[in-house]
């Protein structure tokens, strides 16, 4: 009978360290982030160009109306003949990556994952590519196909940095030339 205890107490007590040291063995992985660090400033363009470009730079968190509680980055479109600055917002939940209050990609992450945003049919087609762009290789790449009645678009989202590419018309639109912490 005391061997019977000292075995069962044993096996209680290999259990609870194993698990104690080792919880992610017993409780699901946490769902990688996509969203853009707000600790950085990002450079977007197309392939070669140097005079078109576009930068987000975090602004804040916003404290109220439509859009509290998302991250607010100022986005800052430079022509050769004029500049063009917009608010752009971004959130991250348990459901997904939100872009101004749209979702740009649900979680958990799943290939074939479907959905639809004003009208434009949304699908991630891989989670597993690698692409490289002046920015760096990155691995694990989401891609996201965008289908619309004029044809169709990918984006690709690294973790822990966000949107890396965009590609439509069989062309890379803009991709992230730069991301340096901010001054």
């Amino acid at each position: 009978m005391k061997k019977k205890l000292a075995f069962l107490m044993s096996l209680m007590m290999t259990t609870i360290l194993i698990f104690g040291l080792f919880p992610s063995m017993n409780s699901q992985a946490k769902q990688p982030s996509y969203l853009m660090d707000v600790k950085k400033d990002y450079l977007y363009g197309g392939p070669g160009e140097t005079s078109v470009y576009h930068t987000y730079s975090f602004v804040g968190k916003d404290t109220a109306g439509k859009f509290k509680g998302f991250n607010n980055w100022k986005q800052t479109f430079v022509y050769p003949d004029q500049t063009i600055e917009y608010t752009h917002y971004e959130k991250e939940t348990n459901k997904g990556l939100f872009n101004d209050n749209n979702i740009a990609l649900p979680y958990p992450i799943k290939k074939g994952a479907r959905w639809t945003v004003n009208g434009k049919k949304y699908s991630i087609s891989s989670i597993n590519k690698t692409i490289k762009v002046p920015a760096g290789t990155f691995k694990n790449v989401i891609e996201v196909k965008i289908v619309t009645d004029l044809g169709s678009a990918y984006r690709y989202y690294a973790q822990n940095v966000g949107l890396i590419m965009t590609f439509a018309e069989g062309r890379i639109m803009s991709e992230l030339k730069e991301v340096k912490a901010k001054k």
